[in-house]
């Protein structure tokens, strides 16, 4: 399963199903001194996953298709666009389902919608 790093705006109903469907999730907010994980520059995120060879899942679609752009050799963006009060395991299977539809995430910025 893939490798994924989860920004400080994806909640943690997510990240747990996410791992129940098999995938190691790393948190951003646990890379911060505060709880939320604000303070973490996009930059400073997506470079260090491409340091540990983690694709991004993050609800910051802007700012992550403009660093897409800027850095293209990472890993992998998955920029979400669904409700925060959505179906958290239905929302994970999304994402789940788009990754294995792509196997091959490096360099890609692709959008998922639940």
């Amino acid at each position: 399963m893939a490798r994924l790093l989860a920004d400080e705006h994806i909640v943690p109903n997510i990240v747990k199903f996410l791992r129940l469907l098999g995938h190691e999730v790393e948190l951003a907010r646990n890379w911060s001194s505060s709880k939320s994980g604000d303070g973490l520059s996009d930059e400073f995120i997506l470079e260090t996953a491409l340091e540990k060879r983690l694709i991004v899942v993050t609800k910051n679609v802007c700012d992550f298709l403009a660093l897409h752009k800027q850095i293209p050799h990472h890993a992998g963006i998955l920029c979400c666009t669904f409700d925060d009060f959505g179906d958290p395991k239905k929302i994970a299977r999304e994402i789940d389902s788009v990754l294995k539809a792509n196997l091959r995430m490096r360099g890609l910025c692709l959008r998922v919608k639940a």
